[in-house]
């Protein structure tokens, strides 16, 4: 009985001792001990908890025996590791965005939809870039002192919250919670504070409309380069574009169209 005894007391002696060590190499971490990395990049310290659950999966692991302290030191720069490729995800977007805000702005002189096309030849789609831009702003727009919310924060978190107008305390307060809420909750609870304006909802549901609007700034840069039998070809495409829009409008119900209407007149008396 006293040997069992012995044997549990070291046991947890050691457990506390391993505890004690990965408090050490955290803090060592915190302050930037273990890498030169943190000279250039913000870099969160990693967790006891992170470098622990590190430890344990590297002793499943061994193939050939490894010294304790040599796994706890392994664990804890794997952990470090994974904060670093953070924080370089994290300022690759900032430099993405900040690139993207000066094209946008050098564009601001030329005709409406230069910025988009530069968009496509960048980044080959518009939505990309368009969330990397917001991200970018958003993080400008907040406070210092709040900055690391966002680098802690789930990349599709802020661009949700970079994409929806509102108050920026209110924002804050969410990102100050987020461990609280599931996926879905986070999305309600952002739809709940701040909904799309009309404007917004009215680009969402028409794709359609989207597309021919890009369409026809493509048309209009290569009309001069196009042939002529090209052309006759695209004024087919068009002519019957606009047989089944007209074969649509008169398909749908008189009050869908009498609401479209009211809904202009409306715009024009405001």
């Amino acid at each position: 009985m006293s040997k069992l005894k012995d044997h549990l007391l070291q046991r947890l002696t050691r457990k506390k001792g391993s505890q004690k060590k990965m408090e050490v190499l955290a803090d060592q971490a915190a302050q930037g001990h273990m890498s030169s990395f943190n000279g250039i990049f913000q870099v969160e310290p990693p967790s006891v908890q992170m470098i622990l659950e590190f430890k344990e999966f590297l002793t499943q692991s061994q193939d050939k025996p490894v010294a304790d302290d040599a796994i706890e030191l392994d664990a804890q720069a794997l952990s470090q590791i994974i904060q670093e490729v953070k924080a370089i995800s994290s300022q690759a977007i900032l430099l993405h965005g900040e690139r993207i805000k000066k094209a946008q702005s050098i564009m601001k002189k030329y005709q409406e939809g230069t910025f988009t096309q530069w968009l496509l030849r960048a980044y080959g789609n518009r939505q990309t870039p368009y969330n990397l831009l917001q991200y970018y702003e958003f993080f400008q727009s907040v406070p210092k002192e709040h900055r690391d919310l966002i680098e802690r924060a789930p990349k599709q978190t802020i661009y949700c919250l970079a994409s929806r107008q509102g108050k920026m305390e209110e924002k804050i307060k969410i990102l100050q919670n987020i461990h609280h809420y599931s996926k879905k909750e986070f999305l309600d609870v952002v739809r709940e504070l701040f909904p799309l304006g009309q404007e917004d909802k009215r680009k969402g549901t028409n794709p359609v409309v989207r597309l021919l609007k890009e369409v026809d700034l493509r048309i209009k840069k290569r009309l001069a380069q196009m042939k002529k039998e090209d052309l006759y070809r695209a004024l087919q495409l068009i002519q019957n574009i606009e047989k089944q829009l007209v074969e649509s409008i008169h398909s749908k119900p008189q009050s869908t169209l009498e609401e479209g209407d009211s809904n202009k007149m409306k715009k024009k008396s405001g």
